[in-house]
This record gives structure tokens, C-alpha cells and sequence, in this order.
């Protein structure tokens, strides 16, 4: 898979963060969506390493942006299935995004720790939790307004990282 795109200079130069790097991913994103886990594997195995941490960059916040509940649900997701937390942490570390690699850690330490306290696991964790717990819809509420505040940072980031690498996402005409 080539996950080169194309478009002029100018509009490579005028795009916002987010849209930069959601347009460097678009591609790939939406290929692998609704696949099989070997699908994702080897469609990411062909991606350089600066396309793969942009990549899950967008698979953790395209999941965790719509609601505090949907960040919720999606970390215990990415914590309970191989490969996603440790790709999520090592993008972070890749556009070295301390802030977010802080707030992962975080959110990972309150929803093992809220998993363990109430005897489920990360397979049980529900959307509907924060309701049924005002405590934990507090503390989740906090680390997701955290997080989109954190998210903002990193659009930047790697925006920053495409603009200085452009021959790594993009191919200007």
C-alpha cells in the first residue's frame, strides 16, 4: 500500500493541523476499516515508521473524541487488544508528545484500577459505566477534556513533523 498522497504545494501549505494529518492517514485509514485484525497487521507493516505513528495517533482520536464515555470505552479497547496500546504509546513517543504519553499512562493506571476495584474486566467496560458512577464519570470526564486539550498539541505535532518531512506523507505537485 502507498500511503504517499498527492496534492499541490499550495494546499499543502495552507491546510490546518488536523486536516494535514488526517488527510496524510485518510488513505490507509479508511482501507483497513471494518477489516480483520491480519488485514490491519500487514496494511500497517507497510506503512514507514513516521506514516504508522500518524496512523494510530488518528486511530486512538478519531475513537476517543466524541464523548468522555467513547474515550472511555475506547482506551479499555486499545488496552484489551494486542498490539493497539502498545502502537498508540509508541506513536506518542515517536513525535516524542510527552503530554500525551502522560495522559495515556493516566487514563491506562483509573480504568485498570476502576476495572479491578469493581471485579470486571477491560472486555466488561461500558459506555453506560460513567452513568451508573458519578466518581468515575468525574474522573473520566477530566482526563477526556485533558485529552482533547492534549489532542490539539498533537495535531500540531505532527503537522509540524509532515511539514518538515513532506517526502515521508506527500507528494507536492
Amino acid at each position: 500500500m502507498n500511503m504517499i498522497v498527492t496534492m499541490t504545494k499550495e494546499k499543502f501549505e495552507r491546510l490546518e493541523d488536523e486536516r494535514l494529518g488526517w488527510l496524510c492517514v485518510e488513505q490507509t485509514l479508511m482501507f483497513v476499516r471494518g477489516r480483520d485484525a491480519e488485514v490491519k497487521k500487514q496494511a500497517m507493516g507497510q506503512l514507514n515508521d513516521a506514516q504508522r505513528a500518524a496512523c494510530m495517533f488518528r486511530v486512538l482520536y478519531d475513537h476517543a473524541k466524541p464523548s468522555a464515555a467513547e474515550f472511555y470505552a475506547w482506551i479499555a479497547y486499545l488496552l484489551d487488544t494486542p498490539g493497539y496500546w502498545d502502537g498508540v504509546r509508541s506513536a506518542a513517543r515517536f513525535f516524542a508528545d510527552e503530554d500525551m504519553l502522560k495522559l495515556l499512562e493516566e487514563s491506562k493506571a483509573g480504568i485498570e484500577l476502576e476495572c479491578r476495584h469493581r471485579g470486571i474486566t477491560l472486555q466488561q467496560v461500558s459506555m453506560s459505566d460513567l452513568q451508573a458512577n458519578e466518581e468515575l464519570d468525574r474522573k473520566i470526564n477530566a482526563l477526556y477534556e485533558r485529552f482533547l486539550a492534549v489532542s490539539e498539541q498533537s495535531h500540531a505535532r505532527i503537522a509540524d513533523y509532515i511539514r518538515s518531512n513532506p517526502s515521508t506523507f506527500v507528494h507536492l505537485t
